[in-house]
Parts: C-alpha cells; sequence; structure tokens
C-alpha cells in the first residue's frame, strides 16, 4: 500500500503558501507502509554537555572539545521590569499564553506600535523574546502582576490598582470568560480591551487575525517574518560550529515533540522522511531537544544515522536564531513549530 506523506502546519501568520508548497514539496515521500521500521526501539542516549546559551550540545561522534561559545547578552536576559516614570509604556498588553500563543499575538503588537510604547506581561522567557525583537518595550512577569486579586470580591490591593492605572491602556488576552475579572479590571483602567485568547469555536477567523481584530488598530496588516538581531544569529553560527554541523550542507531542523502525546507523529515515521530528505539532497539534520522530549529525541536518534546532531534545550533567542539559518523544518504542532514559521523558516 503505496501512502503519500505529508504534514498539515500550525495556522500561523507568518508562513505564505509558496513556503507551505515548496517545504511540502522537500518532504514529500511515497512509500509503503510495509517498510516501515517495527519493533521496540533502540534508546540511544549520547553525552550531551553544557553550551554557553544555556543549551546542551550532542554527537554520537567524539572529537575534541572547542572552546566554550561566547555567552549570548540579548535583552531576553535583561531584568524583566518596566521603566518607572516618564519612561514607562502607555499601554500593557496581557498574554500569559505558551510560545505558540504569544507569536499568534506578533501581527496585533505590530499594529500597536504606533500608538506609543508597549509593555508585555507573560511568561519571562517569551516578554523576553519579544523585547530582543523589538517588538515589545518592556517586559513584566505575568505571576508577579497579581491580577487574581480581580478574581474576588475583595478590595485591590493599592499596588495593584497603582501599576494598573500606571498605563493609559490595557489589553487583557486573559479572563475575558470570568465573571468577576472583566468588571473588575475595567474598574480600574478607564481604557481597556478583555478578550480571550482564542476566537469562539463557531468563528471563522484564524487566532492571530482574531487578536488583531481586539486591539481596533488600523495600521497596515504586518505579516513579515521575524527580524532577529544579528548576535543571536552570529550565536548561532558559532553553536552550529560547535555542534560539528558542515557549513556548506543545508540544514534541516526537526523538532519531534508536542505539547500533547496525542500531537506527535510517530517516530518511524518520522525518521522515514528524514533519511529520504539526507539520501536525495546530501543535507544534515538537527533534531532539537525540548524539556519534555527527550524519550521521542531518544528513540529518534536510535533510528536515525550515528553523528546526527542533537541541539538540548536551547534558550528562545538561540532556536530563533538556528530556525533563521534552517533549510526547511520538519515538526508536528508545537510552539517551535510556529517559531520556525514565524523567522521565515520553509516549515512542514
Amino acid at each position: 500500500m503505496s501512502v503519500a506523506i505529508s504534514f498539515e502546519r500550525a495556522i500561523s501568520p507568518f508562513t505564505s503558501p509558496s513556503q507551505l508548497r515548496q517545504a511540502t514539496a522537500t518532504f514529500s515521500l511515497v512509500g509503503n507502509l510495509s517498510d516501515f521500521p517495527s519493533g521496540r526501539l533502540r534508546a540511544r542516549r549520547s553525552s550531551a554537555r553544557p553550551c554557553a546559551s544555556g543549551c546542551r550540545l550532542a554527537r554520537a561522534s567524539s572529537g575534541s572539545q572547542r572552546d566554550p561559545v561566547p555567552r549570548l547578552e540579548p535583552s531576553d536576559r535583561r531584568a524583566l521590569s518596566v521603566p518607572a516614570a516618564a519612561d514607562r509604556p502607555a499601554l500593557l498588553v496581557i498574554h500569559p499564553g505558551a510560545l505558540g500563543d504569544v507569536l499568534q499575538a506578533v501581527p496585533a503588537l505590530r499594529a500597536l506600535r504606533p500608538d506609543g510604547p508597549v509593555a508585555f506581561s507573560g511568561q519571562p522567557r517569551l516578554g523576553g523574546l519579544l523585547r530582543g525583537l523589538g517588538l515589545v518595550d518592556a517586559a513584566m512577569p505575568f505571576d508577579g502582576l497579581g491580577l487574581e486579586a480581580l478574581f474576588t470580591r475583595e478590595p485591590a490591593p493599592s499596588s495593584l490598582v497603582a501599576r494598573l492605572t500606571s498605563f493609559r491602556r490595557v489589553i487583557s488576552w486573559f479572563g475575558a470568560r470570568d465573571e468577576l475579572y472583566p468588571q473588575r479590571l475595567r474598574a480600574i483602567v478607564r481604557e481597556c480591551v478583555i478578550a480571550p485568547p482564542v476566537p469562539d469555536d463557531e468563528s471563522p477567523m484564524t487566532v492571530w487575525r482574531h487578536l488583531l481584530a481586539t486591539t481596533g488598530a488600523t495600521s497596515p496588516v504586518d505579516l513579515a517574518p521575524l527580524d532577529l538581531p544579528e548576535a543571536w544569529r552570529d550565536e548561532a553560527s558559532r553553536v552550529l560550529v560547535e555542534l560539528g554541523a558542515a557549513p556548506m550542507r543545508s540544514l534541516l531542523v526537526v523538532h519531534p515533540g508536542a505539547g500533547g502525546r496525542r500531537k506527535i507523529w510517530p517516530v518511524e515515521n518520522l525518521a522515514r522522511v528524514i533519511q529520504h530528505v539526507i539520501r536525495d539532497t546530501g543535507g544534515q539534520a538537527l533534531i532539537h531537544q525540548g524539556p519534555a522530549d527527550l524519550d521521542v529525541v531518544d528513540q529518534l536518534s536510535g533510528i536515525l544515522e550515528p553523528g546526527t546532531l542533537r541541539l538540548i534545550e536551547p534558550d528562545l533567542p538561540l532556536l530563533a536564531a538556528i530556525l533563521d539559518r534552517a533549510s526547511a523544518y520538519l515538526g508536528g504542532d508545537s510552539g517551535v513549530s510556529h517559531l520556525a514559521a514565524a523567522v521565515g523558516a520553509p516549515a512542514v
């Protein structure tokens, strides 16, 4: 039985139809299901060591130890705080979602820029990423904002009131479906938007269009790929050398993990596509391993050729820059796949 193997991309504001066709053509594979590997997969745990960017490097082949990669100092490592007094941004955007959810908000954040400086409250690593990309001017951790007080009928702490009223406008993609939170936030901040982070199930809108519509912004829609700082790109080049990547060979970056087990494609199928691409293009594969991906990455590495590169838990600026360097990206429904599309990598 012959089948055509392809992947659906997560709906992203960044991936154009031409990119999707290009990537799908690259990874389309016609094969026989009976040829797929079966039985117990060999788990291979390659030795890993830390790199200066916070990730760990792993390679199957032995080699001499190179000097540590200089530590990157992008704005994601600045203190995540909002400037005081006159320098404080006039607009606060609240979005405590995960990587893929927040990247869907990039067109909305871009549309808000003409209104003045923007502060972002969410996960610290995502606030750092957005700040380093110049999409927001300041970032503050969501957990330290104190919004839980607005879900009760108790008086709001004066510190929370002072913090919120220091902004001219608040956009909260959080708490919209709660009974108390919208009322209490509007009682503190006169000009605010409170909307769910995703459209209703019945809505034909994609997530990014929904978020953009809630802002009321009239600026032209900007769907250009993320513009990464040169320091991030330089760091990616150094780390790829540290991993042993061949600079003249095309690079296929693969993320086999996902937010849930049901979203993970069988590793045998994934390995078959990777082997097909490497054989036909002469390229090389780099497997990205996130914090929850050890088992699936070990299984995949056990099928692939020894020497397959592995990048273990890099920080987001480094991961974004390596994806930016990739000839193509292959992955499931995950935040990493959204990031690949956002930097303009041909992503499937």
